[in-house]
C-alpha cells in the first residue's frame, strides 16, 4: 500500500474506535530536519548509503517501542515492508542493528537539542506547547552497572555518581534527569541530565538560557521545595521575567506572618523586578518571602497544584516509554537516552494533533502498535 493510499483510508476514522500505530507517526509527520541534510555520496560500491534522516526514524521507532532492542528494530523492519518504505528505506535494504547502534553513538547532543526545538516550534505554530506556565522537576535514573564492594571498589560507570531520593528509598548510584514541562499541555521542554549527586537547588540556572533560546517567555514557574533558594527567585524572575512560585521548605522559615504582609506581597507578586537602585540582597529576599507569605494562602495553593504535570509526565516516560530501563554508560549516552524519550513524547502529541484526535497527545499507549 502507497503512502498517498494509507492516508485516504484513515482519513475519515473514527477517533473512539480506530487503534493508532508506528506507521501513523512517520506517515503524518515530516523527519527532514535541517541537521539531517545530507551530502551526496559519491561512492558506488559496496550497500547504498542510508539518509541520516531514515536512521533517526529507525532509532526514533526504536525508543518508542516498547523496550525494543536494536535487533528487535531491525527484524519489526524486516518484517513491516510498508513501515520500512513510510521511514525512507528500499526493500531488502534494511540498516542492521550495528547500523542503528553506531548512528546512536554517533548523533550529537546539539543535533538532539536542534530537533528538540523544531518540534516546539510546529507545536506553538499549531497552538500548543506555549510555555506561559512551566513546572521543573527532577528524577533519578539507576546507572547500568553493579554498585561497588568491598572487594571491588571501582565500578564501570565512572560518571555516575551517588544520590539520594525517595522514589529509591534512599541512596542509589546513577544519575538525575531534570526537565522542564509546559503545565497546560503536560509537554517536555528542555532536558538536563547531570550526575545523582547534584543539587536541585544550583539547576535553575542551567535552563534560563536554552528556554531564551527556543522562545519561551513563561508567566510563572512551579518548582518544589528541592529548588527553594533566594537565588532561584531571583534568576526566574530578573533573568527569565516569569514569577517564581516555589514551594518553600518548612525548615527554613515556620513564621506566621500578619495580614497587611500578605497584602503587600500580593501585590510584589506579579512585580518581575524591583527598582535596580535596591541591592540584590534585599531584592532576592523579598521575592523569596513574597512566596513564603503566599504559600499559605487559597488561590495559590491551587495554582500551585498544578505542578503535577510535570510528576504526571515523568511517570509517562517511566511506564509507558520506560525511561528508567537501560543498557547505557556514561553521561553523554544518558543525556542522548533521557532527549530521546522526551522527543518521542513531543512527536506523540504532534501526530495526534495532526489526526485531529488531541485527547491522546500524551499516550504513547495510543501509537505503539
Amino acid at each position: 500500500m502507497s503512502l498517498t493510499s494509507f492516508q485516504e483510508k484513515i482519513f475519515d476514522f473514527h477517533p473512539d474506535f480506530y487503534e493508532g500505530s508506528y506507521l501513523d507517526i512517520f506517515s503524518y509527520l515530516n523527519f527532514n530536519f535541517s541537521v539531517f541534510l545530507d551530502q551526496e555520496s559519491t561512492n558506488k560500491i559496496g550497500r547504498p548509503k542510508f539518509s541520516r534522516s531514515a536512521l533517526f526514524k529507525a532509532l526514533l521507532l526504536k525508543f518508542l517501542a516498547l523496550n525494543a532492542s536494536y535487533r528487535t528494530i531491525e527484524a519489526i523492519l524486516n518484517k513491516n515492508k510498508e513501515l520500512a518504505e513510510s521511514m525512507g528505506f528500499e526493500e531488502n535494504n534494511i540498516p542492521s542493528d550495528s547500523t542503528l547502534r553506531q548512528f546512536f553513538s554517533n548523533i550529537s547532543l546539539k543535533e538532539l537539542n536542534k530537533i528538540n526545538k523544531i518540534l516546539l516550534g510546529e507545536l506553538h505554530d499549531l497552538g500548543y506547547a506555549k510555555g506561559r506556565v512551566i513546572a521543573l522537576d527532577s528524577t533519578p535514573i539507576d546507572a547500568y552497572c553493579r554498585p561497588p564492594t568491598k572487594r571491588a571498589k571501582e565500578f564501570k560507570d565512572t560518571d555516575a555518581a551517588w544520590g539520594k531520593a525517595k522514589c529509591k528509598g534512599g541512596w542509589y548510584l546513577g544519575y538525575k534527569a531534570q526537565v522542564v514541562v509546559d503545565v497546560d499541555d503536560y509537554l517536555p521542554l528542555y532536558a538536563i541530565i547531570t550526575p545523582a549527586n547534584i543539587s536541585d537547588q544550583v539547576m535553575v540556572k542551567p535552563f534560563i538560557d536554552p528556554l531564551k533560546e527556543i522562545g519561551f517567555k513563561p508567566d510563572m514557574a512551579l518548582l518544589d521545595a528541592g529548588y527553594d533558594s533566594e537565588d532561584n527567585h531571583l534568576i526566574l524572575r530578573e533573568s527569565l521575567g516569569c514569577v517564581s512560585l516555589i514551594s518553600p521548605n518548612k525548615r527554613r522559615d515556620q513564621r506566621q506572618f500578619s495580614k497587611k504582609l500578605i497584602n503587600y506581597n500580593k501585590k510584589l507578586l506579579y512585580q518581575t523586578t524591583i527598582d535596580d537602585f535596591t541591592p540584590v540582597k534585599i531584592r532576592k529576599k523579598k521575592y523569596r518571602k513574597c512566596c513564603v507569605v503566599l504559600q499559605d494562602q487559597k488561590e495559590y495553593k491551587k495554582y500551585y497544584r498544578r505542578r503535577v504535570a510535570v510528576e504526571q509526565q515523568f511517570a509517562t516516560l517511566k511506564k509507558d516509554l520506560f525511561l528508567e530501563d537501560h543498557k547505557l554508560m556514561g553521561l553523554k549516552n544518558i543525556k542522548k537516552h533521557v532527549i530521546m524519550k522526551c522527543l518521542c513524547m513531543l512527536v506523540i502529541a504532534l501526530t495526534a494533533i495532526k489526526m485531529g484526535v488531541p485527547k491522546v497527545m500524551k499516550s504513547p499507549k495510543f501509537f505503539q502498535h
